[in-house]
């Protein structure tokens, strides 16, 4: 744990983890510095964003790992995400996540069916603490401003510890370094994963320009297989 803890700080070289109330909600009081907001207020980045993202994993005793590439594609205006991903440099998958509708539809390999799932919230809040989607607007959101000026990856940022509010209790604790030039959308993550280390998410390649909203949707007339 000691070594995890040490990895962390000398990764984020930003200052000691501050303390806060036990009580988040919107009337808290908390400390200095700790804003509790909605997640409107920070902006829900760009309308349309390409890019490629790389998951990283960082171990107490093993190297560092790239665990998975990704290819995704986003339209903030009905909140619809594709992924291609890959594992070690081969296509492991095709997912389109439709958020707005609560939908998983993966088509097969063969382009000639896909299959539809509900979206768990387990997985909505994953997609939305590694950044690849928004935080709805009314979402209440934790956090506090350590840099207000950093780069990374040619990108101005600033750099803010970040956390779900619910219930008197924060979760989902991460690093989030948010890209001011676009709309700030989350550049790279740093978060902690289970007990064995820390997983990095980082944006590459990034493209603000738009695309064919055609791309996120299924072929005409594709049979989808629901119901699992």
């Amino acid at each position: 744990m000691a070594a995890r803890a040490r990895a962390l700080f000398a990764l984020l070289a930003v200052a000691p983890f501050p303390a806060f109330a036990a009580d988040t909600g919107p009337e808290a009081s908390v400390p200095g510095g700790v804003q509790v907001v909605k997640a409107e207020e920070i902006g829900q980045g760009p309308e349309f964003l390409t890019a490629t993202v790389t998951l990283t994993r960082v171990y107490d005793t093993k190297p560092r790992q790239v665990v998975r590439e990704t290819l995704l594609r986003h339209d903030g205006r009905s909140r619809i995400t594709q992924l291609e991903q890959g594992i070690e440099g081969r296509f492991a998958d095709f997912a389109l996540y439709h958020y707005q509708a609560g939908d998983i539809f993966r088509p097969l390999r063969e382009g000639n069916m896909a299959f539809a799932y509900r979206l768990t919230m387990a997985e909505q809040i994953t997609a939305q603490v590694r950044g690849y989607m928004p935080i709805p607007a009314e979402e209440l959101v934790w956090r506090v401003v350590l840099k207000e000026d950093v780069k990374f990856a040619g990108h101005p940022c600033k750099l803010v510890l970040m956390g779900f509010s619910s219930g008197g209790r924060v979760f989902s604790l991460r690093w989030v370094w948010e890209a001011r030039d676009l709309g700030g959308q989350p550049v790279r993550v740093v978060f902690p994963q289970g007990d064995s280390g820390i997983l990095i998410v980082e944006f590459d390649e990034v493209s603000v320009e738009p695309f064919d909203p055609e791309l996120l949707e299924l072929p005409e007339g594709m049979p989808v297989m629901t119901g699992f």
